[in-house]
């Protein structure tokens, strides 16, 4: 998370695993999925939005998700 204003955050994040299942033949060895979206403060609340894209084409994982967030401190 990078915060560039005050109230303003710039999010990234890379994920990568290499063989999470054993003897499963059909199942990929290396995965690896990329995430990045914002967050801006809104008063007491935080909105956020952002994308995930796959950046090794495998049939069981996500190719492209889109998510959104909403919070509200206490």
């Amino acid at each position: 998370e990078w915060r560039p204003g005050g109230a303003v955050s710039l999010l990234a994040e890379l994920n990568a695993a290499g063989r999470l299942v054993r003897n499963v033949e059909a199942f990929p060895g290396f995965h690896m999925t990329l995430k990045m979206g914002a967050k801006v403060d809104v008063g007491r609340w935080t909105l956020e939005g952002g994308f995930s894209q796959g950046l090794k084409h495998i049939s069981n994982t996500t190719d492209f998700g889109i998510m959104f967030g909403m919070a509200r401190g206490i």
